[in-house]
């Protein structure tokens, strides 16, 4: 399987979200401002990284949420009257 068919898995969505979340939150003790690091750089990039988790950690409740709707052949699974 490769990664494109993975990332319709909303398990492997969270996954990555929540490796992004770790390395946001490892990232607030290693990078600090210094004379190659400014601080606008830190800020960028922590923000960056807590970004991608935010948004990957949505997706994956969207997609699991959307997977719930549906029965096995595609029909919806709610009957109206």
């Amino acid at each position: 399987m490769n990664f494109p068919n993975r990332l319709n898995d909303h398990t492997v969505v969270l996954r990555i979200g929540l490796v992004f979340l770790i390395l946001a939150n490892l990232s607030r003790w290693f990078f600090h401002a210094t004379a190659t690091f400014s601080e606008g750089f830190v800020d960028f990039a922590n923000g960056l990284l807590f970004g991608l988790a935010i948004g990957f950690l949505l997706l994956s409740v969207a997609m699991k949420s959307r997977g719930r709707s549906a029965t096995d052949d595609g029909r919806c699974a709610m009957k109206i009257r």
